[in-house]
Parts: C-alpha cells; structure tokens; sequence
C-alpha cells in the first residue's frame, strides 16, 4: 500500500549559485576526444555542436554524460573540484553539460546545459532490446 504525501515548506531563501567551472583550450580537447570515442563506443549520440563550420574553434558544446564514468571524465579535467561538481550535478539530474567561450575574458566555461536524456539531437539508450540482458 502506497500512501501520497506533500512536503509543505515556505520557500527557501537561499540563494544558490549556478555551477559554473573555467576549464583550459587542453581540457576543452581532452572532453571532445573522450565523448567522441564513447559516442562510437555506446552507439549513442553523446556530443551536440553548435550548427556551422566545423573547423572553426568557438568552444561551444553540449553533451550528454549520463553515460559515462565520473571518475574518467574527472581525470580528463585533473580532478578539479568545480569541474567535477558540474559534472556530479549534470548526471545526477540527467543534464547536459555545456562548454562556452566568454566574450570578454575569453575564458572557457563547463556548465550544465538543458535536459539530455529527450533533448533534440539526443538518444537516448534503448531497453533491453538493443543490448540483450546483462
């Protein structure tokens, strides 16, 4: 027997801060190289770049990495703690992460992006159908 319940609280005062982490141009290729070899691995399609020339180095894009280990993305960073508190947030709510070029400093930024398990241009893994039982 299930028994529904609320949880009544007033609403909170506090105030938190985005998850935000400045990540280097080699972390930044070391994240790229890594989602591109698991995307082949998985067969899924992990990594999203903004539309337009693929050559040109803007530093921007959005990533599924509910998938994948955290302590191997955290290696890819140097184990960084903000770096890796985005990327516990982004797979524990099932967020993408998202990488960006700050106009004024030029500094590279990891983020956590929108929703990628039903995001556009995201797959999610199939059931039991595709990879047969464990």
């Amino acid at each position: 027997m299930s028994i529904p319940f609320r949880t009544a609280a007033a609403a909170s005062t506090i105030q938190y801060r985005p998850l935000v982490a400045r990540i280097t141009a080699r972390h930044y290729a070391r994240l790229r190289t890594y989602l591109e070899a698991e995307a082949v691995r998985q067969g899924l399609d992990l990594l999203r770049q903004k539309e337009g020339d693929e050559h040109a180095l803007d530093y921007t894009l959005s990533a599924r990495v509910d998938t994948l280990a955290l302590a191997a993305l955290a290696k890819l960073f140097d184990y960084d703690a903000d770096v890796i508190a985005v990327l516990e947030e982004a797979q524990f709510t099932r967020a993408q992460i998202r990488t960006r070029r700050l106009p004024m400093s030029g500094d590279i930024v990891l983020e956590i992006g929108g929703q990628g398990a039903g995001g556009a241009g995201m797959s999610a893994p199939e059931s039991a159908e595709q990879g047969g039982a464990r």
